[in-house]
Order: C-alpha cells, then sequence, then structure tokens
C-alpha cells in the first residue's frame, strides 16, 4: 500500500461513520473535481466510441428498427442493447489488444466483469460497478430510437471509463474520485461530475449522425422496394 494513501483511508473511515459528516465531505470532494476535463482528449474520445458503437449498430442492422421501434416488445428492445452491449465490449478488448485503442494511462486493468443488460423499474439508464447495465424500458423519451440509443451511448463511455481506465482520457486520480464522489442529489454536481461531462462529449453531435443514419436506411429501404416493386411490374407485363 502507497504510505501516501493511508491519511486518506483513516479520513474515509472516519467520516462515513456519521451519515452527515459523510455526505459533507462527500459534497466538498466532488466541489474540487467538478469540471476536471481536458477537451481535447474527452473529444478524442467521443470520436472513437462514437465509431465503435456505430459500426456496432450497423453491424447488428440496429438502424432498421426505426420504423416500428414504439411498437418493439419490451424484451425486443432490452435484447437489443444487450447485444449492442456485448459486441461494443468485445470491440473494445480487441482494439485494446490489438493496439487501435489509445492508451491514455498505464492503469493495470483488473479483471473485467461480464458485462450486460438488465431491466430497471425507475429512471434511464445506468451502469453499476459490477457490470449492469440498468435500462427503463417505459421511460417515455425512449420510445424514439435515437434517444435511447444516445442514452445507450452515454452508458457504453462509462463502462469504458468504469472498466478500461487506461484507455480513458481522465486523469486516472480524478476518475476515481469522480467514481466515489457521485454527488447524485446535487443535479449541478452531477452534471459536473468528470465522468458525466466525458460521456456526454459529442452528445449532439452523435444524435444528428444518428437520424441522420436512420434517414439514410429508411431511404434505401422505399428505394428498393420501389425498384423490387417496379422489376415485378415490368415482369407481369411481359
Amino acid at each position: 500500500m502507497n504510505p501516501k494513501t493511508i491519511p486518506q483511508l483513516i479520513k474515509f473511515r472516519t467520516v462515513t461513520q456519521s451519515p452527515a459528516e459523510w455526505a459533507a465531505y462527500k459534497k466538498d470532494q466532488a466541489e474540487k473535481i467538478a469540471g476536471k476535463v481536458e477537451k481535447n482528449k474527452s473529444e478524442k474520445f467521443a470520436e472513437y466510441i462514437d465509431e465503435v458503437f456505430m459500426s456496432v449498430c450497423q453491424e447488428l442492422n440496429v438502424f432498421d428498427m426505426a420504423r416500428d421501434w414504439a411498437k418493439k416488445s419490451e424484451f425486443e428492445k432490452l435484447t437489443m442493447a444487450d447485444n449492442i452491449v456485448r459486441r461494443f465490449v468485445e470491440c473494445i478488448k480487441s482494439d485494446m489488444n490489438d493496439a487501435k485503442a489509445k492508451k491514455y494511462n498505464d492503469t493495470i486493468i483488473e479483471s473485467i466483469p461480464k458485462i450486460y443488460v438488465a431491466r430497471s423499474a425507475k429512471g434511464c439508464m445506468s451502469v453499476s460497478t459490477d457490470g449492469q447495465v440498468n435500462i427503463n424500458p417505459d421511460n417515455l423519451p425512449y420510445k424514439d430510437l435515437v434517444l435511447f440509443l444516445m442514452d445507450l451511448r452515454h452508458e457504453v463511455a462509462h463502462i469504458v471509463d468504469i472498466f478500461f481506465p487506461s484507455l480513458s482520457p481522465l486523469e486516472p486520480d480524478i476518475r476515481n474520485k469522480a467514481m466515489i464522489f457521485y454527488e447524485k442529489e446535487d443535479k449541478r454536481l452531477y452534471s459536473q461530475n468528470p465522468l458525466e461531462i466525458n460521456a456526454n462529449t459529442g452528445r449532439k453531435n452523435f444524435g444528428d449522425i444518428l437520424r441522420a443514419k436512420i434517414a439514410l436506411c429508411e431511404y434505401n429501404r422505399v428505394h428498393n422496394a420501389m425498384r423490387i416493386g417496379g422489376i415485378g411490374h415490368i415482369m407481369r407485363l411481359r
């Protein structure tokens, strides 16, 4: 153990014995790390996450589901999300092993748990440190596939930050504190948590790309249907 961490551990032990002291300490620490993100690194990270996520969606024909997404069953939606998450993690592992993913530090990656999707009865989406991606399919905005995928992309960014720390653009100390001092009760501190800022980087641009991909997919579907229909009409005339 690093001797420098002993005083911190002792203080943790002391304040956790009092809920009020722990809440105050947690908020104070959250204030200290609020907004501590290197913009350029986060933007590069976002580009990489977008590229992998889009590639997975393309591979799994996710964009084809947009036309009747609202009618999809809960089981279909969660299964699709689970397939995306699992394939995304496989791609990250592959890129890391083949040195295709940019390393930002030399943090040792400990054993990665099985990462999977589970239904949640409240909230939107979240990731737990045991690898569970919680999704509430009843959340009203999720009737829109684009909004569903935007939030899922947010969660897979968390997956990389949490389980693949050497690929995270956050400074290791900032990343660790961001995980410990997640101030969810304070909306300002929550939005300024480095993990949240990193996962939200490029969000609007990602949404625009999603809409363009879905529109192109629908255009191709209609175009192909008309072409096939036209060929069939010609054959009947013969």
